[in-house]
């Protein structure tokens, strides 16, 4: 009979918090740059921050997969806390891109 293999719950989810917030932190700053038009700059920030969110996202996803495969996941408060830093990364990135793109029509007038 095949044993179910355990996730390595922590590391998985320090990774996760890691890389989310480093895309969080990055569209914020896209933000920044854009108040002070350097729209390139925002931009360059946004995809710079996307490789994050998208590691993050791979990780989450293996995790995913795991528990797919018949591993056993342990949800437990940091679990949690890293799939909300995830979700806040992507809320981040819906307003930056939305907050730059005022600032950009602004900045046409």
């Amino acid at each position: 009979m095949r044993r179910k293999k355990t996730v390595d719950n922590e590391n998985v989810c320090l990774e996760i918090v890691k890389m989310a917030n480093n895309a969080k932190t990055g569209y914020l700053q896209s933000i920044k740059l854009a108040k002070q038009k350097e729209f390139e700059k925002a931009v360059e920030k946004i995809n710079e921050s996307d490789e994050y969110f998208n590691q993050a996202h791979d990780v989450h996803t293996k995790l995913l997969q795991s528990e797919a495969d018949g591993g056993k996941t342990d949800v437990d408060l940091l679990l949690v806390h890293a799939e909300d830093i995830m979700m806040n990364a992507e809320m981040s990135k819906i307003f930056a891109m939305e907050i730059i793109d005022l600032y950009l029509r602004l900045s046409e007038k």
